[in-house]
């Protein structure tokens, strides 16, 4: 009788755009390298070096902040055509070893290499053939964790980074857990980790002191089971394929708060132009979009919706984010930052023909692709809606997102 085995694997790239620079300008490598927007400006670091996360700087922060904090840092511009076509490159190597492979972000995938014994008698052989010809032939380290279920491979792939190999084998989860950091729990946000650090819990074993009516107090019934599956080593049952769908998704800092219903029309098409352009680009279809939008005083919110037609277009994606922006706020305070997510993302040619998609919808797709094969051709050209330079002149004045005066 076989022996049971792990046989999913989670491979994420270390401190991707970083290492990309890195590679490509070898002058910076093993130098603090934070990649982001200006200093000057409000966006954030987008990627750091790991010689600059020892001096304090981590993903999220301003830029203002990072620059502060280590003003002897080198400073780049993401450069995201250069991550993307890196990023699929490869995604078709990961194809190479398994037979499966979940693309999670532009630096992260599931490979499953369930019933391929007959294939591979030792993955840990493969997986660390396959870490060592990424750093060859790439330029590029990652980290892997192999485990029997998704999400403690998730977990495995991030307790050793950078260039870490973590093997949980089966019936082994719950001691793995034993050895975390709570902030290393797949799931737990920043406001789960406050409120249990206000009851003085902050070890795995302080959570296993609380008993699961106290937890549900403290975090609400759902995540107070989740959390409790993830103490037994089982993983959570809210953690499906569902949750752990593709996606992509665009996002910005704006120069200034958004403070009329003009200003957030005209981020909000910005942002769908954007995110068009790389749907088109990775030849992928959706039906979820995702609207998110951060408040002048960072407080964040999500809402979004299902729609029937997949092979979205600029105009459908803005349409349908002004729609859940209208439904949620009536009126708003300023905004700092929104962003724009496609979920469910799958292959175009998997794309079912829809008999509801209408002539416009076709000649709005066909300057979608214009505007692309453009970009393509003559590198940085950029084409943007006239109305989305509105987004960097000044204006306090707020006004009703719902009373729409622009054409």
């Amino acid at each position: 009788m076989n022996k049971q085995r792990s046989e999913i694997a989670h491979v994420d790239l270390d401190a991707y755009f970083v290492a990309v620079e890195q590679r490509d300008f070898p002058e910076l490598q093993g130098k603090p390298v934070i990649v982001g927007g200006s200093p000057e400006s409000r966006s954030v670091v987008s990627s750091c070096s790991y010689e600059a996360r020892e001096k304090g700087i981590h993903s999220g922060m301003s830029m203002k902040k990072a620059h502060a904090l280590l003003p002897e840092a080198i400073f780049r511009r993401p450069r995201f055509d250069e991550y993307r076509k890196t990023s699929v490159e490869i995604m078709k190597f990961f194809c190479e070893y398994a037979p499966g492979v979940q693309q999670m972000s532009i630096d992260e995938a599931f490979l499953d290499f369930q019933n391929t014994r007959y294939l591979y008698d030792d993955l840990l052989v493969v997986l660390k053939k396959l870490q060592e010809r990424l750093l060859s032939q790439f330029g590029l380290s990652c980290s892997i964790g192999l485990a029997p279920s998704h999400y403690f491979a998730k977990l495995a792939s991030d307790f050793d980074k950078p260039y870490g190999f973590v093997h949980i084998e089966p019936d082994t989860e719950k001691s793995f857990v034993n050895r975390l950091s709570i902030e290393n729990i797949w799931g737990l946000g920043k406001q789960s980790l406050k409120r249990l650090s206000i009851y003085e819990i902050r070890t795995v074993q302080d959570l296993k002191k609380i008993s699961p009516q106290n937890l549900s107090v403290i975090l609400g019934k759902s995540y107070a089971q989740y959390i409790g599956a993830v103490l037994e080593g089982e993983p959570p049952h809210s953690f499906t394929r569902s949750s752990i769908e593709r996606s992509t998704s665009v996002e910005e800092t704006f120069p200034q708060d958004l403070q009329t219903g003009d200003a957030v029309r005209a981020g909000l098409l910005s942002l769908a132009q954007k995110l068009s352009g790389r749907l088109n680009a990775d030849h992928h279809i959706s039906s979820v979009i995702v609207l998110k939008v951060r408040f002048k005083d960072f407080s964040t919110f999500t809402v979004q919706k299902t729609i029937f037609q997949q092979h979205l277009h600029t105009q459908k994606i803005y349409e349908t984010a002004v729609g859940l922006f209208k439904k949620r706020w009536k009126t708003f305070d300023p905004i700092r930052l929104m962003g724009i997510a496609a979920k469910r993302l799958q292959n175009e040619s998997q794309l079912v023909p829809d008999m509801f998609e209408t002539n416009k919808d076709t000649a709005l797709r066909k300057i979608d692709k214009t505007a692309l094969d453009l970009k393509n051709k003559y590198g940085n050209v950029s084409l943007r809606p006239a109305r989305t330079f509105s987004l960097y002149a000044k204006d306090t004045k707020k006004k009703n997102i719902s009373k729409k005066t622009d054409s």
